[in-house]
C-alpha cells in the first residue's frame, strides 16, 4: 500500500500538458495522436531489406519510396480491424477458404489497408506516383511485399511513438 507521499495523483487527460524533460513518464508511450497523423513507412527491398530509393533524370537526388500510414491506434484502423474480425466470425470455426475466397480476401484486405494510407510516393511504369487512399489499394493488391510491410508497420506501436 503506497504512503500518502507515494500516492498517485489523479489527472484528467485534458490537464496533461507537458512532461519534465529527461524524466520517465508513461505518457511518452501514448500512440493515438501520432497514429492518427501517420508515419512514413519506407518500402524495403524484400530480398535485401534495403530502403528503396529511385532517381530519375529530372530528380536532383534519389527519392524514397514508401507510404504514410495511420497506426493501429487510429480510429480508422480500429474500424478496419473490426470489419476484418467480423468477416472471420461470420465464416465460423471450421471454414476452409476456396481459392476464390483467398483471392477475394486479398482484394478486400488491400482495400482495407488503403483506407489507412495518408500519402506516400512510388515509382511505377516510368513515373512517380503520389499515393493516397484512392490509388493505394491497386499497388497493395499487386505487390505482396508492400502489403505485408504496410500491415507490419501499422501494427508496430513503436512506429507511432512521439519523438
Amino acid at each position: 500500500m503506497p504512503t500518502k507521499e507515494q500516492a498517485v495523483e489523479k489527472v484528467s487527460g485534458t490537464e496533461i500538458t507537458s512532461v519534465i524533460p529527461g524524466e520517465l513518464d508513461v505518457l511518452d508511450f501514448e500512440t493515438k495522436h501520432v497514429a492518427e497523423s501517420g508515419t512514413f513507412m519506407p518500402f524495403k527491398n524484400p530480398k535485401t531489406g534495403e530502403h528503396l530509393t529511385h532517381q530519375t533524370a529530372d530528380d536532383d537526388e534519389p527519392r524514397a519510396l514508401g507510404l504514410i500510414l495511420k497506426g493501429g491506434d487510429s480510429a480508422e484502423a480500429q474500424r478496419v480491424f473490426r470489419q476484418l474480425q467480423q468477416r472471420e466470425r461470420r465464416r465460423g470455426e471450421h471454414y476452409t477458404p476456396s481459392n476464390d475466397d483467398i483471392e477475394k480476401d486479398r482484394q478486400s484486405d488491400s482495400k482495407a489497408i488503403a483506407k489507412l494510407v495518408i500519402g506516400g510516393l512510388m515509382f511505377s511504369k516510368g513515373a512517380w506516383v503520389d499515393m493516397d487512399k484512392n490509388n493505394a489499394s491497386d499497388y497493395l493488391y499487386i505487390v505482396d511485399p508492400l502489403r505485408k510491410q504496410a500491415v507490419a508497420h501499422i501494427l508496430d506501436e513503436g512506429n507511432y511513438l512521439a519523438d
